[in-house]
């Protein structure tokens, strides 16, 4: 699904980690932190047939690919709301979740978006957890939907023609953070492009599917939520050419495996090999050769 996109870059609010990298040059090096990782959700709409909003649920859409970037936006982060986090060599900053969640409905606010374009809020090493403390896992990216509090377009309050806004937060994850050895594809644009597809797939947060488990992703326990890249998080692949001359990169960009639709409803394969991921039988994961365990 191509969509026009309305975006803007959030300033980092991360420091430059020290450049000495002289303990990582062997091939072995691995400097990264292990620990579990995720996504999240900025809650949920239930638009009407009538709501100006993305298309959304039809075979085609003719939405287009320009799109509108804004200028950066500089978020001052208060003490004992987030901290910084350097396991090796790359320094991220670690926010209180519920905090950054007001501050993208914030920006949602003041921006007054056209709500039939997705909104694309993007950070550079910024990483939430449920308070200052990792201890429950770190959240890379998430998307949402609600009412807009204000348009461009008209208020937020008609007959039935109330704006749903639809919007993405993520990432750019410098390489090196993350171990490679268990999270090798987690870096450069991965969590964008997992919550992209997502998003095509679930923009308003309500469609369900038949209850899932993950063998590799516990933390999402027994889900029945429609969220293509939540099963297979951690698993990806690299595509193109990054330009980027970042210490720890290969050169490439890291993208997210997907569950297909038949993964989730336990129905045949769609595709002529097979596959209930885009990866298939490149997943290295015996459980998505086949439909979902229930659970």
């Amino acid at each position: 699904m191509g969509a026009a996109a309305a975006a803007f870059l959030i300033a980092s609010i991360g420091v430059a980690a020290d450049e000495d990298y002289s303990a990582a040059d062997g091939p072995d090096a691995d400097p990264g932190i292990e620990f579990q990782t995720t996504t999240t959700s900025f809650g949920g709409a239930s638009p009407l047939a009538s709501s100006r909003t993305v298309d959304h649920w039809s075979g085609m859409t003719a939405n287009g690919v320009d799109g509108v970037i804004f200028d950066p936006v500089t978020i001052d982060v208060p003490d004992g709301i987030g901290i910084l986090m350097t396991p090796g060599f790359i320094t991220y900053a670690n926010v209180d979740s519920h905090w950054f969640s007001t501050r993208i409905q914030n920006q949602l606010g003041r921006l007054k978006l056209d709500p039939t374009r997705l909104a694309i809020f993007l950070t550079d090493d910024v990483i939430l957890s449920d308070g200052p403390s990792p201890a429950g896992g770190f959240v890379l990216g998430a998307h949402g939907a609600g009412p807009a509090t204000s348009s461009s377009n008209g208020s937020a309050h008609g007959n039935g023609d109330q704006p749903v806004q639809t919007f993405i937060w993520s990432s750019w994850l410098t390489p090196g953070f993350f171990k490679k050895a268990t999270n090798f594809a987690v870096q450069d644009v991965y969590s964008l492009s997992h919550e992209v597809v997502e998003w095509a797939n679930n923009p308003f947060g309500d469609n369900t599917v038949l209850p899932w488990q993950s063998v590799t992703a516990p933390q999402y326990g027994c889900s029945n939520e429609f969220e293509t890249g939540d099963p297979v998080f951690r698993y990806g692949f690299t595509l193109g050419h990054n330009p980027l001359h970042e210490r720890f990169s290969d050169g490439t960009y890291h993208l997210s495996d997907e569950a297909l639709l038949p993964w989730f409803m336990r129905s045949a394969a769609a595709t002529q090999d097979g596959r209930f991921t885009f990866l298939g039988h490149l997943n290295p994961v015996a459980s998505f050769h086949q439909p979902a365990p229930s659970c």
